[in-house]
């Protein structure tokens, strides 16, 4: 099958860059209950700029940032004494908190876009992986093992008892399936392709890549959750898609020379709302998607974009940092010389994870990018 049709996308252009999952202060980072949201945050006394007080590393192994628990607070893991420890830090008081820990290895931590559930995948081994649901206390509220080689997965941003998860196996074939934490039950599922996104309750958003095809574009189409019924056709080509609260963004190469990408978002009766292009650069079999994240609270996506068109192979010239307000139109350039490494950016899109691990800070209002992460002075 086209092997396995570029082994799916090489993984859907690493799940559309990142937005789909895939797969203290002293020696003892301290534990501490998270400040009051309401108590105002420390600020310089000559800048008046908020100040952010980074992870400080005794004897642990840092791992990985994962996210926003809220405007301030980040979701950090760490190694120590042959334990997974998952931490919370407050970026402006520096009070950290242990909330969960695990003797095997965490591939990834996924939390629900209301904040207030964790989705953690952990690999016991290379054909294993155990999904835990907890709230932000580490509380943990369901767990399973399901046998994989790579996991998938998406939850509803509607509703944060639904989790749709696709497994891959070693030679890329896959199996499906959806988790309902009210029933506690994992169905499986049947959609025909790996890669989907929700749209509201009942209802999945994915691409129809058809087995022997090697198009670059595939009809974007609504299928019923449980994968039987019609497949309402939404656009006849698209080239890659994401789906956020309510809004679909999709991605397309306008020009026949391919050297713009166009991005498109519609809003929940598939109405156009803005659209913008940037420069395209150009992969083995197909384009390159930079890496994005979306802030609902501020309805702007927040994207690297290269500084002209060309292969990505040899583009050496950096990238900016913009962000685009999908209502209005209005954009903005916050950063350049960036390189295209992962974004996780705060609720209020006021300041932006950054790198392979997440361990900068962008400050979006200053321009200022910031360590997060640095071990204890001896």
């Amino acid at each position: 099958m086209l092997k396995r049709i570029y082994q799916w996308l090489a993984m859907l252009s690493i799940c559309m860059a990142a937005g789909l999952s895939l797969s203290g202060c002293t020696q003892e980072i301290q534990q501490a209950n998270l400040p009051d949201p309401r108590e105002k945050a420390p600020a310089d006394e000559e800048t008046g700029k908020k100040k952010t007080v980074p992870i400080v590393l005794g004897s642990e192994s840092f791992e990985k940032v994962y996210g926003w628990a809220d405007e301030d607070t980040i979701l950090y893991s760490a190694a120590k004494g042959g334990k997974h420890h998952i931490y919370t830090h407050h970026i402006t008081t520096g009070a950290s908190r242990e909330i969960f820990q695990t003797e095997a290895p965490i591939v990834s931590i996924l939390l629900h876009p209301n904040r207030q559930k964790l989705l953690i995948h952990t690999a016991p081994n290379t054909y294993a992986a155990t999904i835990t649901i907890t709230d932000l206390s580490g509380n943990a509220e369901y767990t399973t093992d399901i046998e994989s080689y790579e996991l998938a997965y998406e939850w509803n941003e509607k509703d944060s008892s639904s989790i749709a998860i696709t497994a891959f196996y070693e030679d890329w074939s896959f199996e499906q399936f959806y988790l309902d934490l009210n029933s506690k039950e994992l169905q499986t599922i049947s959609t025909g392709q790996p890669f989907v996104k929700w749209l509201g309750e009942g209802w999945l958003l994915q691409q129809e890549w058809k087995e022997e095809d090697a198009a670059f574009f595939a009809p974007l189409v609504k299928v019923p959750l449980e994968g039987t019924g019609q497949h309402e056709v939404l656009f006849e080509e698209v080239f890659r898609f994401d789906a956020f609260d309510g809004l679909l963004m999709t991605t397309s190469i306008p020009d026949e020379k391919g050297e713009t990408l166009n991005y498109q978002f519609y809003g929940s009766s598939m109405e156009l709302m803005s659209s913008f292009e940037v420069p395209s650069l150009s992969q083995y079999s197909d384009w390159l998607i930079p890496y994005y994240d979306y802030t609902a609270q501020a309805g702007e996506l927040i994207t690297l974009v290269p500084e002209h068109s060309g292969a990505a192979d040899q583009y050496a010239e950096g990238f900016q940092l913009w962000k685009w307000d999908v209502s209005s139109g209005e954009s903005k350039q916050l950063f350049a010389g960036l390189d295209n490494m992962p974004l996780s950016c705060s609720p209020a899109g006021t300041v932006c994870l950054y790198g392979h691990r997440l361990e900068e800070l962008l400050m979006l209002d200053s321009g200022e990018r910031i360590k997060l992460v640095k071990k204890e002075e001896k």
